[in-house]
């Protein structure tokens, strides 16, 4: 099961639904099922002697993997949403008196996309599109500063109750 396993983006209807045998499956694809067993049969046949086949059959899918536009839009938010962090440290505005209001505002709808782009193409990439690269990418990208911090200020706190630690108590 995949670590960023989450609600899948689509239903075969199209529509938001919550079925707990696609949300936690029990066995993998019928297609991936089919391979191992005919790769179990490859080598117990050779382990006996017997001859294996030269030309192993192929389990084609009726479909192809389908496109994931979610999961290029979350990276490509992620990168614009760290773009304008550092263009925003870099030129120092001052947002009071010049009126760049606009700048965090873009960030934060950046990040917020980002992130719900990114659970949606890692849901749809779980269901077989492409893309579950992309898509963990940008979350990893907008959400693991978040929780490295969250992480040390947790660190931090148990350390400053013990009276240890960069904190003086």
């Amino acid at each position: 099961m995949n670590a960023f396993f989450v609600l899948p983006a689509r239903s075969a209807s199209h529509g938001f639904s919550v079925d707990p045998m696609r949300m936690f499956p029990t066995h993998p694809p019928l297609a991936r099922r089919l391979e191992r067993l005919e790769e179990l049969a490859r080598e117990i046949g050779r382990a006996r002697g017997m001859p294996s086949t030269p030309d192993p059959i192929l389990v084609e899918s009726s479909t192809a993997r389908l496109d994931n536009p979610q999961a290029l839009g979350a990276f490509f938010l992620a990168v614009f949403a760290w773009g304008i962090l550092g263009g925003a440290f870099l030129s120092e505005p001052d947002v009071t008196n010049n009126g760049l209001l606009w700048i965090p505002l873009l960030g934060s709808l950046a990040f917020l996309g980002g992130i719900v782009l990114g659970l949606q193409g890692v849901g749809r990439a779980s269901a077989g599109a492409r893309g579950m690269g992309y898509a963990v990418t940008g979350l990893v990208l907008l959400l693991g500063p978040w929780a490295l911090a969250l992480m040390a200020m947790v660190v931090f706190g148990i350390l400053a109750l013990l009276g240890a630690g960069p904190i003086p108590g």
